[in-house]
């Protein structure tokens, strides 16, 4: 009798227990809330989109100003990370490999190879690419330029033309007016900028002084020389620049996909763009937006659902379609190019009538190598304001690499 009882309480025990354990793993939070740090306002409409479509699953996203390097301070993660450089040797290995998500949710031949790439340590893909964005000249619609991707000597090319016989204030471009077409000149030139082994920066020296000697070349033969081209910018370009070409004041303006399509619609509609490169290969901009799950994800089943539905060719084009039919001045997936393909040479023409014909082939796309998490603080603060003061120098007389220690000294 007394060992009947026992087992009664045994079982009823292992009853409670049971139901304990079930309703926990159906409606415990840990199970069916997914926490996702980014700073990409975009993300919200697309995780209202899967919330929607996801009983069980919801998606809480948490604003997180630099998510790569919120990464290396917090003593708590999310479930998902999205955000720029998490591909960096800093913070790369704080990530779940997600190989297994090829075999079965994730098509891996759906994104450009190389950029798929630039999130592996070894054979193990740990940060999933999302978007990508790109440099490139603006300038007037009506000018009609054909060129698929304009090269430093279409640029001299147009310019001259431009110049030649004209009176007024009137000046085609200069390198030298924006400092991110001074960067990327020197990226086309093999300035090679990267992480290094003790997690600093690396780069060709030479190769960044080439390019400013041309940038230098540039503004005597075209500019009549660096102090008109000062004077030019000082008196003219406090205007954005889509104004000035319209006024036909200059011919060419730097911009990226991203703030082409951030201008307003009725002056964007008089405008065209074309993409700058050398050697038929085009810069892709620094700032890629990675996906990633972070080891300690204490919802790794959601997240791999949540990565599953985003890298679905269907739920992009659906975004795309949504975002669109908001009359939301965005572009894209994230702003940007998705990292698929297929997206960009099957959806985005129908969406951006611009880019017919103008979509890149994968093997003209040269993407960054992984950069370390101080990136953009490190190239606004030192790099590109190094460049712009060179480039209107006679000859290279600083130390870049001085004044990368010393930012490094004042910003461990």
């Amino acid at each position: 009798m007394f060992l009947h009882r026992i087992i009664i309480i045994l079982i009823a025990i292992i009853v409670v227990i049971f139901s304990a354990l079930f309703f926990i793993n159906r409606f415990g939070t840990n199970n069916h809330k997914i926490v996702l740090w980014t700073d990409i306002p975009e993300f919200i409409s697309y995780i209202e989109m899967f919330n929607s479509k996801h009983d069980n699953l919801k998606i809480e996203p948490v604003f997180q100003r630099d998510p790569a390097r919120a990464l290396i301070r917090a003593r708590r993660h999310p479930d998902i990370i999205i955000g720029s450089y998490l591909n960096s040797p800093q913070v790369i290995d704080n990530f779940r490999r997600v190989n297994h998500l090829f075999r079965q949710k994730i098509n891996r031949n759906s994104f450009y190879s190389e950029l798929l790439s630039r999130g592996a340590r070894g054979r193990n893909q740990l940060v999933l690419p999302v978007s990508f964005n790109m440099p490139a000249l603006m300038f007037l619609r009506e000018n009609n330029i054909t060129n698929f991707v304009l090269t430093n000597e279409n640029i001299i090319e147009m310019s001259r033309a431009f110049n030649a016989g004209r009176r007024g204030d009137i000046s085609a471009f200069s390198p030298r007016w924006n400092s991110d077409m001074l960067f990327y000149n020197a990226v086309m030139n093999n300035a090679n900028f990267r992480a290094n082994e003790a997690l600093g920066i690396s780069y060709n020296i030479d190769r960044i002084e080439e390019s400013l000697r041309a940038v230098r070349t540039f503004i005597n033969e075209i500019n009549g020389g660096i102090e008109r081209d000062i004077r030019f910018e000082e008196k003219h370009l406090f205007k954005p620049p889509e104004i000035l070409i319209n006024e036909q004041r200059i011919f060419f303006a730097y911009t990226t996909l991203r703030d082409f399509y951030a201008i307003r619609q009725e002056q964007r509609e008089r405008l065209n763009f074309r993409w700058i490169g050398k050697d038929n290969m085009i810069p892709v901009c620094d700032d890629i937006i990675f996906a990633g799950i972070p080891k300690t994800a204490s919802n790794r089943k959601g997240a791999e659902v949540f990565l599953a539905w985003l890298f679905d060719f269907h739920t992009q084009e659906k975004i795309m379609e949504i975002e669109q039919s908001r009359r939301v001045r965005t572009f894209g997936i994230g702003n940007g190019f998705s990292s698929l393909r297929a997206v960009n040479e099957q959806i985005f023409p129908r969406h951006y009538p611009r880019l017919v014909g103008h979509i890149p082939p994968a093997n003209m796309l040269a993407f960054p190598q992984p950069l370390p998490v101080e990136w953009e603080p490190l190239k606004n603060s030192v790099i590109k304001r190094w460049l712009y003061r060179e480039a209107g120098n006679p000859r290279t007389t600083s130390d870049l690499e001085a004044a990368i220690d010393n930012w490094y000294r004042f910003n461990p």
